[in-house]
């Protein structure tokens, strides 16, 4: 899920104005989940093949909307910055209210809410370019910064906010079955890169890699996942037509014409621009609402 940009870091790119354009000549990756094992990804999978039948509604369902429980989910922002710059991934108190309300905009219509607790910042150039991909002792003090920042329980949403030093936007692990994997509690957050908050400039500068990923953290798999080889794509949700993976924001693209529906090109689980991103579908929040109250909620 890697892509070269060219020596470029993604700092550069976001705020040089390098990816201005609505299709962007170099394609970064909105997330990783290069922390899992392949043990735990294996989980995430089977964990979204049980719920799959549930979250795929049936034909005369597609696209109505299901009255659902609210969930109100805690949140915790922690702030991890090199120097007050924001190159060196300082946020502003305005600009994390920002992202709170993007992230509740984006889930609004889900039954899915984030009250934000508080917010925590860490001057630490260690933790702040920390890039686990690099290697195990860098991964260690990743580990080391979720470990003594993070706040809450599993059900709890904790999302660290720093200039990551690499070429995507984000990170969130999927849940897993943590009353077999207890160390997985210190792991279940997020990473989002402190350029990609709302106001930012270039194409992910509205906030929403932070919905994209907390999708990822109630389990939802991305819809080209595995391109056009499954009918309905790759994410276990019918509803979410097979694509391959899109930037920029092209209307009416259809990478797999052979397989039902046209490219999800506005779905948050897309790569897709900010600006094109609107929607999740109806299987998806079913899928949410699922995965959270059984592999979440109760920890």
């Amino acid at each position: 899920m890697k892509f070269s940009i060219l020596n470029f870091t993604i700092l550069t790119l976001l705020t040089s104005g390098a990816l201005t354009q609505q299709t962007p000549k170099f394609k970064i990756t909105r997330c990783r989940h290069s922390d899992m094992s392949a043990e735990e990804l294996a989980e995430s999978l089977a964990i979204t093949q049980e719920f799959s039948d549930e979250a795929d509604p049936p034909p005369n369902r597609l696209n109505r909307p299901i009255a659902r429980e609210t969930v109100n989910i805690k949140l915790f922002i922690h702030n991890v910055y090199s120097n007050k710059t924001k190159a060196g991934g300082y946020v502003s108190t305005d600009a994390i209210n920002k992202q709170v309300k993007a992230l509740n905009t984006g889930f609004k219509n889900t039954g899915f809410t984030f009250a934000l607790q508080r917010i925590s910042r860490t001057h630490s150039a260690e933790w702040a370019l920390a890039d686990m991909d690099k290697n195990a002792v860098e991964k260690k003090i990743v580990y080391k910064m979720w470990k003594t920042l993070r706040k809450g329980t599993y059900a709890d949403l904790n999302l660290f906010l720093r200039p990551i030093p690499a070429d995507v936007l984000g990170a969130c692990n999927y849940p897993v079955n943590v009353k077999n994997r207890p160390t997985a509690v210190d792991r279940g957050v997020c990473d989002i890169h402190s350029a990609t908050v709302p106001g930012s400039p270039g194409p992910y500068g509205q906030g929403k890699t932070t919905v994209h990923e907390v999708g990822h953290w109630l389990n939802l798999q991305h819809p080209f996942d595995g391109g056009c080889a499954k009918k309905y794509g790759g994410d276990g949700i019918r509803d979410t037509p097979a694509m391959k993976v899109s930037y920029g924001c092209k209307i009416g693209r259809d990478t797999c014409p052979d397989n039902p529906g046209k490219d999800a090109i506005h779905n948050y689980m897309s790569y897709s621009d900010d600006a094109c991103l609107t929607e999740f579908t109806e299987g998806q929040i079913t899928m949410m609402h699922k995965v959270w109250k059984k592999y979440r909620q109760p920890y």
